[in-house]
């Protein structure tokens, strides 16, 4: 794909990030990185109690913050200031790999109602034990029922589209998290299809009291 940013669509990243500080430069090293270059990248500090620093390791990036209104809430600031034809949301502690956002725009091209996921590695931070899962599966709305087909960034969206599905739920049903899981459950009832490409694009770090964890 041309490096020439004129002729590839902006692609926005948003990043929540609440008392993540620590990590958020990895995030933030892992788009500095990408084969694909015309991204936009949104960090959202949600209220955190020392302010959200942007790192050196990135300049261009908008910050936005609010106070605590929680991961839902947090990205959906997000996606009411992108202005990317796609979007992608990458928690703060979690990184990409480098041929990631060029694969799946690559992949999603024009289509419509089509969500694009991409295979992960999953990393246990406290033993280094890694596996590597690949979102493989048929008809979504048959697969959907019975599993969390992965995290939040594996998959690319056209923000239009997300926008006019009403962005991540700030319901109570979703408080104890999978809000990313109910939005895609959302659009697939919609309608839309989930296209995987089959290559590693992301790493999803779990750690001790972690959500996934649990």
């Amino acid at each position: 794909m041309s490096d020439d940013k004129t002729v590839q669509p902006l692609v926005t990243v948003v990043i929540p990030c609440f008392q993540q500080q620590e990590y958020l430069s990895r995030a933030l090293t892992s788009l500095d990185h990408q084969t694909y270059h015309n991204i936009e990248v949104i960090v959202v500090d949600d209220g955190s109690e020392l302010p959200i620093v942007v790192p050196n390791c990135r300049s261009s990036v908008q910050l936005i913050r609010q106070e605590n209104l929680g991961l839902s809430a947090a990205r959906n600031a997000g996606l009411a200031a992108a202005k990317g034809e796609y979007i992608k949301f990458l928690d703060a502690d979690d990184e990409l790999m480098p041929p990631c956002i060029e694969l799946q725009v690559s992949s999603l091209g024009t289509a419509k109602k089509t969500i694009c996921c991409v295979a992960y590695n999953e990393v246990t931070e406290q033993t280094g034990f890694t596996k590597t899962l690949f979102p493989a599966f048929g008809e979504a709305m048959s697969a959907l029922p019975f599993i969390n087909i992965g995290p939040p960034h594996i998959y690319l969206y056209r923000t239009d589209e997300v926008k006019k599905a009403g962005g991540f739920s700030t319901a109570e049903r979703v408080a104890g998290g999978h809000e990313d899981y109910d939005l895609i459950f959302r659009m697939v009832l919609d309608g839309f299809n989930l296209r995987t490409v089959h290559q590693v694009g992301a790493i999803y770090y779990k750690r001790q009291g972690s959500m996934s964890s649990k």
